[in-house]
């Protein structure tokens, strides 16, 4: 630190090196000239992407271009494995050690396979569709497309998480299933509805839609009593979406059917009963809340009138008289 006119100047690397200690070992290393550090293995970091979801830097006015002719290393090995029948013995993990990447492709390597380390990056188990195509990678050698990836035995799938399960790379969802039962003996269906909804964010069972298939009527009872099965079992994964929803996922995500409209249950109602009530309540209004009545009832039967109307009585007389009977003359 060094005091100039008045100012303080601070040099950062002098402030370093006045102030370093050097001790004798170190200083005579460095006196022989021995090296301070040194690089042993090449980490080679292997991406893993969708189809047509790969990373592409490129210019404004070229995206297009760019994406057609730049391929990433998964998209190259895939190529390889299509023409080099040694590759096609190997894993993904395993190409750097024999190959070297080189503009775009994987070319055979003739030196220095001993010095790298090849590592495919982490992908988090909430990003199902790569997740799986991770899992399948680390098990599948000579792949030539994600097509390939999702073949098993001649059959395709439709997804990379039933590929790895048909490779028996996923555990049974027998634990869950008995969860699931054992849950529903005791348990409310809010309860089993939140039951549920941690085991899919937490547990990553192989089949979900398989367990909510089962359980779906034990986890709808509530909303049962009053709707019909398919608006109950909507009612009841809009809870259990609401749930994934505090932890980052949905319903679509985890691969359950997504809900419909909003998640509010609408009581059935019986028009006849309706409008016999109706009937009743219109008798014993006065004349002025008849005259109320009528002129807010043709009001909202034509649809031409914009009005509005305030009630000048006490809100209480307009609220057990008027007003409920407006709704309950439409109701019916």
């Amino acid at each position: 630190m060094i005091l100039t006119a008045g100012q303080v100047e601070y040099n950062e690397i002098a402030n370093y090196i006045d102030v370093r200690y050097v001790s004798a070992p170190e200083a005579m290393w460095r006196l022989l000239g021995s090296h301070m550090h040194g690089r042993s293995h090449a980490v080679m970091r292997l991406p893993v992407h969708l189809p047509n979801q790969k990373r592409v830097m490129f210019k404004n006015g070229n995206e297009e271009e760019a994406a057609r002719s730049r391929q990433t290393m998964l998209e190259s090995w895939f190529q390889l494995n299509q023409s080099d029948p040694d590759a096609q013995t190997l894993l993904y993990t395993d190409i750097p050690y024999n190959y070297v990447y080189d503009r775009n492709n994987w070319k055979r390597r003739k030196r220095g396979g001993n010095k790298i380390v090849a590592r495919m990056y982490v992908v988090n188990v909430k990003d199902a569709k790569r997740f799986y195509i991770r899992m399948l990678l680390l098990h599948v050698p000579g792949a030539t497309s994600f097509k390939f990836l999702r073949t098993v035995n001649n059959v395709i799938y439709d997804t990379f998480k039933q590929a790895a399960f048909h490779r028996h790379l996923l555990n049974s969802d027998e634990e869950w299933d008995h969860c699931l039962h054992d849950a529903s003996t005791y348990q409310m269906p809010k309860q089993l509805r939140q039951t549920f909804a941690f085991i899919l964010c937490f547990c990553n069972p192989t089949n979900v839609l398989e367990l909510w298939n089962k359980y779906s009527i034990d986890m709808s009872l509530d909303y049962l009593r009053n709707n019909i099965e398919a608006a109950s079992w909507n009612l009841a994964l809009h809870d259990i979406n609401a749930t994934f929803g505090q932890h980052g996922l949905s319903c679509a995500s985890i691969g359950l059917p997504v809900p419909t409209g909003n998640a509010i249950e609408v009581q059935p109602y019986n028009q006849d009963e309706e409008r016999e009530e109706s009937e009743q309540r219109i008798s014993s209004l006065n004349r002025e809340q008849l005259a109320a009545f009528e002129t807010i009832t043709t009001a909202i039967g034509n649809n031409n009138e914009n009005n509005r109307y305030f009630f000048g009585w006490p809100w209480r007389f307009w609220q057990n008289f008027s007003l409920f009977n407006i709704i309950i003359f439409h109701s019916g």
